[in-house]
């Protein structure tokens, strides 16, 4: 019989498996669009737009924003449901250009994993960026409760993951790279950071999650486990 500490470790890692073959939310930008250029949201397994057979709960939840550095406050984007082609998202135009970070919200509501009920949040962001210092000024965004935080120095590409603020320790980030980069998956330190050198200039995409036990009830539909996600796209190179 499991003791209590190994049932929950069970649970973690089943759901981790679980939700390796989730969607996530991603936000990517078409610069050609517009003035600015339009965001695009979508709710996939990748960045780019799919069916959309889960769009709906995030179209009525979701909000998406930018920072620009130096702002007072981020500045709101209005965006809509798109469709296209059998493919659905949501997409709006960027009232102001780089640098910046254009980041988005929506929660999903209660997923059934199995026998186990989570509440499913989402956060994703793309940093638009040509300089070290654009990039210190935006990597932190105090608006995603679950973050992810580059940071680029002699070559290397490294990121702390933080929870409402501090860093959390044992993380799985998983990272995607432009063509020749090898998909991994690596785990933060006890300073919730990892890093790795970039040989490959490209963009670059980091995921992240982070759980905790909590019972209520989201949409009459009863939870035990709440669950934030979160992704971030990034293009290197970026001046030093």
């Amino acid at each position: 019989m499991l003791s209590a500490r190994h049932a929950a470790a069970f649970v973690v890692l089943f759901l981790f498996v679980q939700s390796a073959r989730a969607h996530y939310l991603y936000v990517w930008v078409n610069g050609g669009e517009g003035e600015h250029g339009q965001v695009n949201v979508a709710f996939q397994e990748s960045a780019n737009p799919g069916p959309g057979k889960y769009l709906d709960p995030i179209i009525e939840t979701g909000r998406t924003w930018v920072r620009t550095p130096g702002a007072d406050k981020p500045t709101a984007i209005a965006t809509k449901p798109m469709a296209k082609d059998g493919t659905r998202w949501i997409g709006g135009a960027i009232p102001v250009g780089g640098p910046r970070s254009v980041e988005s919200y929506g929660k999903y509501g209660v997923y059934a994993y199995g026998k186990t009920n989570v509440r499913l949040h989402y956060f994703a962001r793309v940093l638009e960026c040509e300089s070290a210092a654009d990039l210190k000024a935006l990597a932190r965004s105090e608006e995603c409760k679950l973050d992810v935080v580059p940071e680029l120095a002699d070559g290397t590409l490294s990121a702390t993951v933080l929870w409402e603020g501090k860093p959390v320790a044992g993380r799985k980030v998983l990272v995607r790279g432009p063509k020749g980069f090898k998909y991994v998956r690596v785990e933060t330190d006890e300073k919730g950071r990892m890093s790795f050198p970039v040989e490959i200039p490209g963009r670059y995409t980091f995921r992240a999650g982070y759980d905790y036990p909590e019972e209520g009830t989201d949409g009459g539909k009863e939870y035990t486990v709440v669950r934030y996600h979160t992704t971030l796209a990034l293009d290197v190179p970026v001046r030093e």
